[in-house]
């Protein structure tokens, strides 16, 4: 019974930490600013669907400083 609690509260407590998602990964073809990009486009696009325009455009402008000519810039 020890052992079934203690599992349980193990996997409890592992569960958040293993939920965390993983840090943005550049594509092979990308740099260090199209990352920042790409990523401040899909915070800007998650925030719209959430209904946080405020924040939305805040993002979306900082991808535009982050690359201004890349392709999330259009």
């Amino acid at each position: 019974m020890r052992l079934v609690k203690w599992l349980l509260v193990t996997l409890l407590a592992a569960g958040p930490v293993a939920a965390q998602p993983a840090p943005p990964q550049a594509a092979a073809n990308e740099d260090p600013g199209e990352v920042v990009a790409r990523v401040r486009f899909e915070r800007a696009v998650r925030a719209e669907l959430e209904g946080r325009r405020e924040e939305a455009i805040r993002e979306a402008q900082a991808c535009i400083e982050a690359k201004p000519d890349g392709r999330f810039a259009t």
